[in-house]
């Protein structure tokens, strides 16, 4: 449950409470791509930080060790030693991350597998079935499959600062959650914007 503290203008506080403890929003989520942080820090460091939610990405921990085997082992948090909030990604960045690796389609995307090649297959369905498997918190739901078309983005990428990116990135995704377009159009067209930066990912990202 979601419920908003304070307002000023445009920006709210609020506090998201979850059956793994209850989350001050904003916060920043510490990424662990595949259920660790990078650079040797463990669980316990992440207590003594008071990090409140962690965030672990669905393509790569289906990929390895497998989402059936975090199920087998009890699920994400027995599987990191992690009993705070975890909140999985849908699996979507890694349409930009790797691009040279997968197509997509009007159900979904299609990747060839950065570890060893296998086909694999991401579409909503999918998406939403490893992350019960993973059994976080949260889990980040896929663009719903549509028969329309998104237009393409008519704008010059390389004068857009970042905060401007940032802001038409925010756009497009409220407009696609409140139109009937497709996912594979969407996707194409928020890739023109990702692809003109060098963004690293892997610091922090920001719940609202």
């Amino acid at each position: 449950m979601f419920k908003v503290l304070a307002k000023d203008g445009n920006a709210k506080r609020g506090e998201f409470t979850t059956v793994h403890g209850t989350i001050q929003t904003p916060v920043f989520m510490n990424v662990g791509t595949a259920a660790a942080i990078k650079g040797a820090v463990a669980a316990e460091d992440l207590y003594q930080i008071k990090t409140q939610v962690e965030l672990s990405n669905t393509y790569h921990l289906h990929v390895r060790p497998g989402d059936l085997v975090v199920k087998k082992m009890g699920g994400i948090h027995k599987f990191m030693n992690w009993n705070k909030p975890i909140l999985t990604d849908s699996g979507g960045f890694q349409v930009f991350s790797l691009a040279g690796l997968r197509s997509i389609k009007e159900e979904g995307v299609h990747f060839r597998s950065h570890i060893d090649g296998r086909k694999i297959f991401m579409g909503p369905e999918e998406s939403m079935q490893i992350q019960s498997n993973l059994a976080s918190t949260i889990a980040m739901a896929s663009l719903a499959k549509t028969s329309a078309t998104y237009p393409s983005l008519s704008i010059s990428l390389s004068s857009l600062s970042i905060a401007s990116a940032i802001s038409l990135i925010t756009s497009s995704a409220l407009l696609a959650s409140t139109s009937n377009i497709t996912i594979a159009s969407f996707i194409s067209s928020l890739a023109k914007i990702l692809s003109s930066f060098s963004l690293s990912y892997h610091l922090c990202v920001i719940l609202f």
